[in-house]
C-alpha cells in the first residue's frame, strides 16, 4: 500500500483515491482512515483540493464527514484535561462507596465527590460545546465553496482586491469581475466585464480562467490586461495565455504582444506599449491621438462625470496627453488650451462650449 503519509501523491496515487469506496463510509470508517486523518491534522494544498471536492460530489456525506473530522479534532481537548488515572479511579470507587453507605459520617466525602463529578460534567460540556462550535465552523467553510463575490467599479472609481489563490486584481471604472469566494475544483473561473488587470499564481494543475463574453482567456500564472468593452483586447506583460472563442478557435500569446479581436470576431496580433495600455493602474490618464468621443469616454470612465457638448467638433480633431493624478479640472485646462473649447464644471456634470 502507498504511503499515506507523504506530502504529495502522485496523479497515480490520486486515481487510486478517487476509486476507494468513501461513498460507502460511515463515521468510525471516516475516523480510522489514514488518509482522512491527515486531510484533518495536516491538511496541504493536495489534501485540501481532494476531500473539498469530494464532499461536493457527495453532498448527502457532509454531515457524517463533519462529525467526523470533529471527533478526530477533539482529541487535542481531551488531552488537555487535568484528571490523572488515578483521579479518575478514586471517582469511581467513590461512586460505589456511595450505592453502600448513606450514612451521616460520609456527607462530607460525598460532597467531596460531587464537586469532583460536577467539574467533570463541565468539562465535557466544555468539549461538548467547543464540539459543536467547530462544527459550526466547518458548515461555514463548505458554505462559502458555494458563494461568488461580485465586485463592481462605477465610472470614477479603480480597485485592486487578492483572490483566494493569492491572485492579485487591479479593477478598472466601469467594470465588473465575479469570482468564487474560494476556488475549487479544477480550474480557477472569473467573468470579468469591462477591464482589469491580472496577477495570477503559479498552480501548474489548476489554469485560471477568465470569462470575457463568448471568449475565454486561460493561464497558469502570468500577468496580463483585459479589456472587453466594444471588442476583446488582452495583453500579456509576462508568462504565457491561451485565448480561445466559441468556435474553437486557440490562440497563444507570448509576451509583449497584443491580441484584438474585432466585432466580426477576427483576431490580430500586434506588440503594445505597456504604459499606454498598462499605466491607467498605476493612475495615468493616457490620451494617444484620441478623438473627441474617445476623450469624452475616457474621462467618464476616469472621473465618473456626465458631458453635454454645444457647438461643431471638427472631424479631424484629437488629442494626445498623459496626465498621472490630475483634477478634473486640471485635465481639462490642458486640453482646452490646444483644442479651442470653454468648459463649465457643476457636481459630476460639465458643458464643454466649442469655439468657431
Amino acid at each position: 500500500m502507498r504511503n499515506l503519509n507523504r506530502a504529495h501523491y502522485s496523479k497515480e496515487y490520486h486515481n487510486y483515491l478517487e476509486k476507494m469506496k468513501y461513498k460507502d463510509f460511515d463515521i468510525e470508517d471516516f475516523i480510522k482512515d489514514e488518509f482522512f486523518i491527515k486531510w484533518v491534522k495536516n491538511p496541504n494544498e493536495e489534501t485540501d483540493h481532494f476531500w473539498l471536492k469530494w464532499i461536493q460530489a457527495h453532498p448527502e456525506k457532509k454531515g457524517i464527514v463533519l462529525l467526523a473530522r470533529n471527533i478526530i479534532e477533539s482529541i487535542d481537548y481531551l488531552d488537555k484535561v487535568d484528571l490523572s488515572d488515578e483521579e479518575y479511579t478514586e471517582i469511581y470507587e467513590e461512586i460505589q462507596t456511595q450505592f453502600k453507605n448513606h450514612s451521616h459520617q460520609n456527607r462530607f466525602q460525598y460532597w467531596l465527590f460531587f464537586r469532583k463529578l460536577v467539574a467533570v460534567l463541565f468539562v465535557v460540556g466544555c468539549l461538548s460545546l467547543g464540539f459543536f462550535a467547530k462544527t459550526q465552523i466547518e458548515e461555514n467553510k463548505l458554505a462559502d465553496l458555494h458563494q461568488t463575490v461580485t465586485k463592481e467599479n462605477p465610472n470614477g472609481i479603480k480597485s485592486q482586491f487578492v483572490l483566494s489563490d493569492g491572485s492579485k486584481v487591479y479593477l478598472n471604472s466601469d467594470s465588473r469581475l465575479v469570482f468564487p469566494k474560494v476556488f475549487t475544483g479544477e480550474e480557477r473561473r472569473v467573468n470579468l466585464i469591462g477591464e482589469a488587470f491580472f496577477e495570477i499564481s503559479h498552480h501548474k494543475d489548476i489554469p485560471f480562467v477568465v470569462v470575457v463574453g463568448d471568449d475565454e482567456i486561460k493561464v497558469l500564472g502570468t500577468s496580463f490586461n483585459a479589456n472587453h468593452r466594444d471588442e476583446l483586447s488582452v495583453a500579456l506583460l509576462t508568462g504565457k495565455v491561451e485565448v480561445g472563442d466559441k468556435s474553437g478557435n486557440r490562440i497563444f500569446m507570448s509576451p509583449n504582444e497584443m491580441l484584438i479581436k474585432d466585432n466580426e470576431g477576427k483576431f490580430s496580433k500586434t506588440i503594445f506599449d505597456p504604459h499606454k495600455i498598462l499605466g491607467w493602474k498605476d493612475n495615468y490618464l493616457i490620451f494617444d491621438d484620441d478623438d473627441f468621443d474617445e476623450v469624452l469616454s475616457k474621462l467618464t470612465r476616469w472621473y465618473g462625470v456626465e458631458f453635454s457638448v454645444s457647438g461643431i467638433v471638427k472631424k479631424d480633431w484629437s488629442y494626445s496627453g498623459t496626465y498621472k493624478k490630475e483634477t478634473l479640472q486640471n485635465v481639462l485646462e490642458g486640453i482646452s488650451i490646444t483644442s479651442n473649447f470653454s468648459y463649465e464644471i457643476s457636481g459630476q456634470k460639465v458643458k464643454i462650449t466649442t469655439n468657431p
